[in-house]
């Protein structure tokens, strides 16, 4: 596949996360998200109001912190990664490495497999671009 191909496919990828991030922000879905994730802190038992208004705060926070993250993984994507700045790449790896190894280290000491294994798929779908171009990048000047 083409460098084109897979610069776009990060772009997207940025898009996509963003997008999650606003539908965190907004609560949409939330009961689908805290499904799964209720069960491991409440078992059977349900939440309370107040652990519901801190789940719909953190989750607001956390979802601002996925829209700026997208963006910052499309604008790379759009410009330096396209023109094929080796710091893009290395910023990108870099970044999605050291979220996913901390994020996958605090929901597996939490059980909260759930998370891990979207973040393992969000992982994948991250750095397969990277993967297929790493070779392309211009050497340092």
């Amino acid at each position: 596949m083409s460098f084109k191909f897979w610069q776009k496919w990060l772009f997207v990828s940025g898009i996509i996360v963003s997008i999650f991030g606003i539908f965190m922000v907004l609560n949409i879905n939330s009961e689908g998200f805290n499904s799964q994730i209720d069960p491991v802190f409440w078992g059977k038992e349900i939440p309370s109001i107040q652990v519901r208004n801190f789940q719909q705060w953190i989750y607001g926070v956390l979802g601002s912190t996925m829209v700026g993250w997208g963006i910052f993984i499309a604008f790379i994507a759009a410009i330096p990664f396209k023109k094929k700045e080796k710091w893009s790449r290395n910023c990108l790896i870099i970044g999605i490495l050291s979220w996913y190894i901390l994020d996958i280290f605090i929901s597996l000491k939490a059980n909260v497999e759930f998370n891990a294994v979207a973040n393992t798929i969000l992982a994948i779908i991250l750095l397969t671009p990277i993967c297929f171009t790493f070779t392309k990048f211009k050497k340092d000047e």
